[in-house]
């Protein structure tokens, strides 16, 4: 070997065991990692590394999400009240429509004593029923005959309206209840809206020509039974509404 040769390669040894240079940088060791990261901690202790502040671009990004958010929130808070109040309107209106057809309204404006109609009620019997009729008159018994009858189409408009809001809550709510489930209060107020409805079409025209002696006190029973399943239905089918109503506000401002 010359001495040419030998001269770099003893000046490589000697850099190598140089005790001022780093051990680090020589390549695959362990060490490396734990003196960068010593090196970062000094520089960021020093000042060097600083926070940055956000760039216009970035706070006009955040400020539009933050507006589309405000605004998908708000989008679904007027459907949430669009869908609670669309059932209530159609019991208004198609209520009164069957009043005003059947002149039951005029009946009930000028009744005297003041007697809550039974189809409101939480709970009769026969006593109630009699003292209801009675105070109808003549003229208001025939009105409520014709307001029953036109009742008989009730349960399907209001029902029908009751399932198409819990159907859209339902579905824009994302939850994994049984559609089935949620419609059911509203099936069984139906069927006991129809049941109420039938048996004082069969029980009132007995009551016209005899006055109480004709009445059947089980068939008043089962009406009011009716009645009571009626507005159960119907409450269980609010609160069922209401909270899928939550559920969505709930999720759509978390989002």
């Amino acid at each position: 070997m010359t001495a040419g040769s030998a001269a770099p390669r003893s000046l490589t040894v000697k850099a190598s065991r140089d005790p001022t240079r780093c051990q680090c940088s020589r390549r695959r060791n362990p060490m490396r990692t734990r003196c960068l990261f010593a090196r970062r901690s000094d520089a960021r202790s020093r000042g060097v590394y600083r926070r940055s502040k956000p760039t216009p671009a970035v706070s006009a990004c955040a400020a539009c999400a933050h507006a589309a958010k405000s605004h998908a929130v708000a989008l679904n808070l007027v459907k949430v009240v669009i869908a609670l109040a669309f059932p209530t309107v159609v019991f208004v209106v198609f209520n009164r429509f069957q009043e005003a057809r059947s002149g039951r309204d005029v009946t009930l404006a000028h009744m005297q004593p003041v007697v809550k109609p039974l189809n409101m009620r939480l709970h009769y019997n026969v006593d109630d029923a009699v003292r209801f009729w009675a105070a109808l008159g003549d003229n208001g018994r025939r009105a409520e005959e014709a307001y029953l009858k036109l009742d008989l189409t009730f349960p399907l408009i209001y029902g029908g309206a009751l399932m198409i809001s819990l159907g859209w809550l339902l579905m824009a709510s994302g939850t994994t209840w049984r559609p089935w489930l949620v419609m059911l209060p509203v099936v069984v107020g139906m069927i006991g809206d129809w049941t109420e409805n039938l048996i004082q079409l069969d029980q009132l025209p007995r009551y016209m020509p005899s006055g109480p002696s004709g009445l059947d006190a089980g068939a008043i029973l089962q009406s009011s039974v009716a009645t009571d399943i009626k507005l159960g239905g119907i409450a269980v089918a609010s609160v069922v509404a209401f909270w899928l109503a939550g559920i969505l506000l709930t999720r759509s401002s978390s989002r």
